[in-house]
């Protein structure tokens, strides 16, 4: 179980060298992220995205059972380096792949780029919130947030401004192409993996941490769903939010695919959004996500963020177009990259190692890469009636924003959310 009496300049020096992990990670994801949307729609058509994202959830919930398999045999520590460095050479394997004419190579590119981020990134927060403490975790989630965030901005800073230019290395003219950016992913986790030990090196591992070896210990760990009920909860909003992002990311890309012809400029263009968000979410995380979680309450802010998203979701079906999708997509990921993150991070801290590396992973890789892939299914099935597919996505995000904020209500009427109120 976490200590809360864990001194403050040993947690801030572990949330640090995380911070730093999540840095590498996340600015390696932004070379991926853009590049490998891109190369699916020149290899199969941007009609085809949705019938991707609707079967990515078997390959990420194999990747998630993969990781509980290895984490009875590893423990945490040893877990988190081989799915890091497991990642960048898929990573690499795919998009050699992809670039040796294997068109299926871009399917995987893409499913790669949407779980192993996920994976990871969710393996720093179990191992943030076995150690930091609920005090120190309202100091320090917003920080580490923003610390992260400083490895998306500057690559996808890259990406924007380089993409489809020749750059000069060391005497050396280099082409900066699409095809060529996932290999920086690839090569930008190798940091990612040290730092991430380094901080494990400051605290050591959980002290709960289960003996190793342990082959009968279920992987996905169900069972804790059925002891703390409040993850049932957390899983119904993480799959809400999930339908927000795909149906608003699908119609991005869909209006995008159509304004935007030229393979380089649309990724130029799609990496100019990211940028913004990640600055607009760091500043979020530094200022806006320590401010609240010290002096709003906890229940406050999870029912406000679903209403917001409501709001949003309405503006952008009545006035349509590039420019109000951009926003709305915009609005969603800053505000669930900081103050939700941080928000939803707090609400594991009291529960068991389990429910912290095991159960959060279904429910935060999983439950995270399901939600997109079910609302995509959905839509595909809209799509082959023959819906209109701008207006189908718009409804299908306002709903899932009403759907979470009436999970939102019980789930902060929970005891563990009135418990973290009162300290």
């Amino acid at each position: 179980m976490t200590d809360d009496r864990r001194s403050f300049s040993t947690a801030a020096i572990a949330a640090v060298w995380t911070g730093l992990a999540a840095a590498f990670l996340l600015g390696g994801y932004e070379f991926v992220r853009s590049a490998s949307g891109t190369l699916f729609q020149k290899a199969y058509g941007k009609e085809r995205m949705v019938y991707l994202m609707a079967g990515m959830p078997i390959g990420v919930l194999l990747l998630v059972w993969v990781y509980g398999r290895i984490l009875s045999f590893a423990g945490p520590r040893l877990t988190l380096i081989v799915t890091t460095l497991g990642s960048a050479v898929l990573l690499a394997a795919a998009n050699a792949a992809l670039a040796a004419g294997w068109r299926p190579a871009s399917v995987i590119l893409y499913i790669l780029r949407e779980a192993y981020v996920v994976l990871i990134i969710e393996q720093y927060w179990s191992f943030l919130n076995s150690t930091l403490g609920d005090a120190n975790a309202r100091r320090l989630n917003g920080p580490i947030c923003g610390v992260a965030s400083l490895g998306a901005i500057a690559c996808g800073w890259f990406v924007s401004r380089y993409t489809g230019h020749t750059l000069l290395f060391a005497g050396v003219e280099v082409v900066v192409t699409t095809p060529n950016l996932p290999y920086l992913a690839a090569l930008l986790a190798l940091p990612a993996a040290f730092c991430s030990d380094m901080a494990y090196r400051v605290t050591g591992e959980p002290a709960d941490t289960p003996p190793r070896r342990e082959p009968h210990r279920a992987a996905l760990a169900l069972r804790e769903f059925a002891r703390a009920p409040m993850l049932i909860c957390l899983l119904g909003v993480i799959l809400a939010t999930q339908v927000i992002a795909a149906s608003i990311e699908l119609r991005f890309w869909d209006k995008l695919g159509a304004a935007i012809t030229l393979l380089d400029q649309r990724t130029a263009y799609a990496a100019g959004v990211f940028v913004t968000i990640n600055i607009i979410a760091g500043v979020l995380q530094f200022v806006a996500s320590p401010l609240l979680l010290r002096w709003a309450p906890l229940r406050v802010i999870h029912v406000a963020i679903p209403l917001m998203h409501v709001t949003a979701c309405g503006v952008m079906i009545a006035q349509g177009g590039l420019g109000f999708t951009v926003f709305t997509y915009t609005l969603f990921k800053c505000v669930d990259y900081s103050v939700f993150r941080a928000a939803k991070e707090l609400l594991y801290i009291p529960l068991g190692f389990d429910a912290r590396y095991r159960a959060k992973e279904v429910i935060d890789v999983f439950g995270y890469r399901f939600g997109k892939g079910g609302s995509a299914t959905a839509l595909s099935a809209a799509q082959a009636a023959g819906a209109v597919l701008t207006s189908a996505y718009g409804w299908t995000a306002l709903l899932a924003a009403l759907v979470w904020a009436v999970l939102a209500w019980p789930l902060t009427r929970h005891p563990i959310t009135r418990d973290l109120e009162q300290s």
